[in-house]
């Protein structure tokens, strides 16, 4: 199954360009690939899932809380399922794009095993035009600074499209996308009254935050991070979302 996950990665590549020839290119969970399957299990579940870029697995070893997979796409319905890095991520400025079939509803997809709060999450209160950014920020005395971020427009639901979030540390601004349509863009401060600063997000599992807190419930089939703002060449950042939509037959 690796093997014909590499030669789908292959075939699908958009003009002969890769993931893998972008210098900021941290690590990449990509579709079909890379997936350790359970499957004595009915239905079919994954036990891992790995970076083809780095070194930083994702994995589970305890059964019911393994996603269900079915044709590379990961469900993340059984109660609390998630997926954990081998060691945390550390973001300042950051692209980070999930190839996503969601309903929005209060999901917590990226979170911290250690730290309830520190999370992407979509859906706040409910509104399919809102995704929650928080970040820990203890270090100066602040604690968790939360971020509602509201779309220009809602997102699709039930749908599959590429969703990316995109922050720029040094000037305090994030960026969302659904596919290659810019959705919001503002400063971080003036969206919320707070100041994240340059304080990372600090990532390490996808389904869920803390102890399983607002746990994510849709469907997954690529994951990728950026160290940097990728938004800042508009070209690059087409070029990625172009190959990932060609990849995850995405029209």
């Amino acid at each position: 199954m690796l093997g014909f996950g590499l030669n789908l990665v292959l075939k699908n590549n958009v003009g002969g360009f890769t993931l893998k020839s972008v210098s900021s290119l941290l690590h990449w969970y990509t579709f079909n690939t890379g997936q350790t399957i359970n499957t004595g299990l009915t239905p079919n579940r994954i036990s891992a899932w790995a970076d083809q870029k780095g070194s930083n697995n994702l994995t589970q070893s305890t059964q019911n809380l393994q996603p269900t997979i079915t044709n590379g796409i990961l469900d993340f319905t059984s109660s609390a399922a998630q997926l954990v890095n081998d060691s945390d991520i550390s973001l300042t400025s950051f692209t980070i794009i999930l190839v996503v079939k969601t309903n929005f509803n209060v999901d917590t997809i990226l979170g911290n095993l250690d730290v309830n709060g520190v999370l992407l999450r979509f859906g706040q209160t409910n509104e399919d035009d809102k995704v929650r950014l928080q970040f820990d920020v203890t270090d100066g005395g602040h604690g968790i600074n939360s971020f509602d971020l509201e779309a220009d427009s809602d997102f699709p639901i039930d749908t599959k499209f590429v969703f990316s979030i995109a922050r720029n540390a040094s000037a305090n601004t994030v960026k969302m996308f659904e596919n290659t349509t810019q959705k919001f863009s503002d400063n971080l401060v003036s969206t919320a009254g707070n100041n994240a600063g340059n304080s990372p997000l600090v990532i390490d599992k996808i389904g869920s935050h803390g102890t399983q807190q607002n746990a994510f419930s849709d469907e997954v089939s690529e994951y990728v991070i950026f160290n940097q703002d990728l938004t800042q060449n508009m070209s690059e950042f087409t070029k990625v979302i172009n190959d990932i939509k060609s990849r995850n037959s995405i029209s």
